[in-house]
């Protein structure tokens, strides 16, 4: 997007600024959405089976005047889930916004869903630019295995297909592999871990190849009720930083 790369020119940030993966388990995680329970991946993953409600804030690399919210809420009808959401990035030159409507079915542990995103933005007093994307995904769980089709902002040039894995190492620790696509960008090898090491707190880690970075978090659990904060890792730049507060039913 033009208006996405003058962005950049005007805060001087590396065109990776920003990104919809923002929530704090897409930081930590390093957007393995197969091993999130995270209600804000319904931003980056049709196929989330979770019902809540998230309210996050990331600050990407650290940078000064750039702050991004986002809001998500999903419920949950038998196998139907419905989720909707927004997330907001703001500095005093521009201004996005990034809502979002998905649906998804599961059926004997095979998952498919659809999203649609109306992206628009605005630099300093110019008029808004709109910019509809979808995306899709096909999910498929069988015992302590699962595996995930994903294709993002299809049609756009930030379209993005990826293909991950999940297992369980013990009854507390999920692993996960995943190998991203982009049409524009390197294509990537992702490697996260999901260790919960009593009812209340659960570690989060990953990598990522080209460039690589290391992401990290750790989520303190009461009830209905988690708190997430996420660090991510860059090999030029300060680290990212988001937290999240979410309550689920």
């Amino acid at each position: 997007m033009k208006r996405a790369l003058l962005l950049i020119v005007l805060m001087s940030v590396p065109l990776l600024a920003f990104c919809f993966s923002s929530s704090a388990s897409a930081t930590a995680l390093s957007g393995l959405s197969i091993i999130s329970d995270s209600v804000a991946d319904y931003a980056i993953s049709p196929v989330m089976q979770v019902s809540g409600l998230c309210f996050s804030y990331h600050r990407p690399f650290a940078a000064a005047g750039i702050n991004v919210f986002s809001v998500h809420n999903a419920i949950s009808r038998g196998d139907l889930h419905l989720a909707l959401g927004n997330t907001y990035l703001h500095h005093q030159d521009y201004a996005s916004h990034n809502p979002y409507l998905n649906l998804n079915y599961c059926y004997e542990g095979l998952s498919f869903g659809a999203t649609g995103h109306l992206l628009y933005d605005a630099i300093q007093d110019s008029d808004a630019e709109y910019c509809f994307s979808y995306d899709l995904g096909l999910r498929y769980e069988y015992k302590h295995l699962a595996a995930e089709l994903k294709m993002l902002s299809i049609d756009q040039d930030e379209q993005e297909g990826s293909l991950s894995v999940m297992g369980f190492l013990s009854p507390d620790i999920r692993a996960a592999l995943g190998y991203f696509h982009s049409m524009n960008y390197q294509d990537k090898i992702r490697v996260g871990i999901d260790t919960k090491l009593n009812q209340y707190l659960s570690l989060y880690g990953s990598w990522q190849s080209e460039d690589s970075r290391f992401g990290a978090g750790f989520k303190v659990s009461v009830d209905s009720w988690s708190l997430l904060y996420a660090i991510r890792t860059h090999p030029k730049l300060d680290a990212s930083h988001a937290i999240a507060l979410e309550v689920f039913w």
